[in-house]
């Protein structure tokens, strides 16, 4: 799927969502003309990770979220797939969330369902994928989907 048309559909989501106004605070960085996976599963995951990383960044002194998209290999070097990866400035992961945010009904937001990150794995593994969540060295969090090209 073409990343500028799945860009622009994620974008036409913020617009119209809790964080229209927080447009400025987003940057994109796209290094792969396409991503593979169906459009209902990328606008899910898009939408779930901008939520939780607008709502980790409003946390910080910098509320900056990025997206990337990049090619990357898996298996041996004539196989590639897409990897999206959100990223924010927060506070990052804490030790209790790399074991549990992946569980279902687990949550640490009040008003949270804690199926986020449960349903992103699902995408993930019906794609043949993964999910990987990690706290960079320069600080907040990170959670990036591999969509392998199958």
């Amino acid at each position: 799927m073409d990343t500028d048309f799945l860009i622009s559909e994620g974008l036409s989501y913020l617009k119209t969502g809790k964080f229209k106004d927080k447009s400025s605070c987003l940057s994109f960085k796209i290094e792969a003309s396409h991503l593979v996976c169906d459009l209902k599963s990328f606008l899910y995951t898009f939408k779930a990770l901008i939520h939780n990383s607008f709502e980790a960044a409003s946390f910080g002194a910098d509320p900056k979220v990025e997206v990337c998209i990049k090619k990357f290999h898996w298996q041996s070097k004539e196989k590639f797939g897409s990897v999206l990866q959100i990223s924010d400035k927060g506070k990052g992961f804490s030790p209790e969330a790399f074991e549990c945010a992946k569980k279902a009904f687990w949550t640490t937001k009040e008003a949270g369902s804690g199926m986020g990150l449960t349903n992103i794995q699902k995408i993930a593994n019906a794609h043949q994928g993964k999910l990987k969540i990690t706290n960079p060295s320069c600080g907040g969090a990170r959670v990036s989907v591999y969509f392998p090209k199958t």
